[in-house]
């Protein structure tokens, strides 16, 4: 996995407004720390639903 990749992840079970089930995510953690020992990534999920977008503290 690199920086900047787009990958399929497969989320639990949505709570309350929360995405969930199989959703595309961006991966944005540095790559230095995508190749360490440590199992994890830090990703954000994209999505194409922008009603809320211009909502206050969005």
């Amino acid at each position: 996995m690199y920086h900047g990749e787009i990958w399929w992840a497969n989320l639990p079970d949505p709570k309350g407004s929360e995405s969930g089930y199989r959703r595309p995510v961006l991966i944005i953690q540095d790559d230095l720390f995508n190749q360490s020992p440590i199992n994890t990534v830090i990703v954000v999920i994209i999505t194409s639903n922008t009603q809320l977008a211009e909502a206050p503290c969005n």
